[in-house]
């Protein structure tokens, strides 16, 4: 199958590995309409969001105009001014 997915207008692309013809595989990230970026998260909230196997994740959060804050659980532990 082909790796790149459009999955609907609404939820952007998602791109798949380890699939075969005859199923689509893993989604392994996910670009949706919002400008937002997931790897390993398939609804990602954050302009980049990335999760690993085990369950932790990082995130970028540009919510705040000229802020960046990155996120490790969900919890702030960096911010950054532009």
């Amino acid at each position: 199958t082909d790796p790149v997915q459009r999955i609907s207008a609404a939820n952007g692309l998602a791109f798949f590995y380890g699939g075969s013809t005859s199923s689509i595989g893993t989604e392994g990230m996910r670009l949706t309409n919002a400008g937002n970026v997931g790897i390993g998260v398939t609804n990602p909230t954050s302009r980049l969001e990335v999760a690993s196997s085990g369950g932790s994740s990082m995130q970028f959060d540009t919510s705040v105009p000229g802020v960046v804050t990155l996120k490790i659980g969900g919890v702030p532990v960096a911010e950054m001014t532009q």
